[in-house]
């Protein structure tokens, strides 16, 4: 974390764009394809497999529903994608001009209608991918920073190490359960 600041470090104040974000959608997408409870689905088409294998009619209905079920998956993300670049091009509120900046207290939101301040440890989670940060505020609201609105490589890693001194988790690991009391 950067401590030798006399204030807060000011971002680049910049416009989303397509690429960033559809970029983040994906990375979210992706990334919550790779969970344990998706993961089970490979397994069973293995099952599927053998059983199919083995001359079982069940595992031929088992692996139709599964191969079913994968490409209402991926027709899912094809539409999800789509909706996000409709409501970019028609939300007039995404257009609008964001400035981030930080402390070590806090994060600042600035754009055309509005300023917030989030202290670290209000975040809900986080979530690095190539070319952006994703900070989320709850489940599916985040914030997109992309790589370009930092003036040096270093204020990425201030932000991610302030997330981190407070205890924010990475997004898609196990959550740590807080301390009752």
């Amino acid at each position: 974390m950067n401590s030798n600041h006399a204030g807060p470090i000011a971002a680049h104040a910049y416009r989303l764009t397509d690429a960033d974000v559809t970029g983040a959608v994906r990375l979210e997408m992706s990334r919550s394809l790779v969970r344990p409870r998706v993961l089970i689905l490979p397994a069973m088409l293995i099952v599927g497999l053998i059983a199919a294998w083995q001359g079982y009619i069940i595992g031929w209905a088992f692996i139709g529903g599964l191969t079913a079920a994968g490409l209402m998956t991926l027709l899912g993300w094809f539409l999800v994608i789509s909706r996000t670049r409709r409501n970019l091009r028609t939300n007039k509120l995404l257009h609008t001009e964001l400035a981030y900046s930080w402390d070590d207290a806090a994060f600042f939101v600035k754009t055309d209608y509005s300023q917030s301040r989030i202290p670290w440890p209000d975040f809900f989670a986080w979530l690095e991918g190539p070319g952006f940060l994703l900070i989320h505020t709850q489940t599916v609201s985040y914030f997109i920073l992309p790589d370009r609105i930092f003036a040096r490589h270093e204020d990425r890693a201030d932000v991610i190490g302030h997330l981190r001194a407070a205890g924010v988790p990475v997004r898609f690991k196990k959550r740590r359960q807080k301390p009752e009391g």
